[in-house]
């Protein structure tokens, strides 16, 4: 929560390193509750214990030239390839937070 966030950003603010520690859950921090707020019951069981322990990274992949970070304005599309290994995406991407 929102609360929780403040303390947690107030404390890392006491090491001087503000850039440094923003960028390590920058990502994570816009991404995560997306998956807490959105994603099936079973996502959220299987994927949100490993997101909390770090075991797994997450990114909202938004934005795009049309939209900026409205997620609402999204036009892009990503697909599975038959095989399941890959994705297709058709659109214009610029940037994806966290994106590896």
């Amino acid at each position: 929560d929102y609360f929780h966030e403040m303390l947690v950003h107030q404390e890392i603010s006491r090491l001087g390193r503000p850039g440094f520690i923003d960028s390590l859950g920058a990502g994570w921090l816009i991404s995560a509750p997306a998956v807490y707020n959105f994603a099936s019951e079973e996502v959220r069981q299987r994927v949100g214990p490993q997101l909390l322990r770090g075991e797994k990274w997450s990114a909202l992949a938004i934005s795009e030239p049309f939209a900026g970070s409205d997620v609402a304005g999204v036009r892009c599309t990503a697909q599975k390839t038959p095989d399941g290994k890959f994705y297709i995406v058709s659109g214009i991407k610029k940037w994806i937070t966290e994106g590896m």
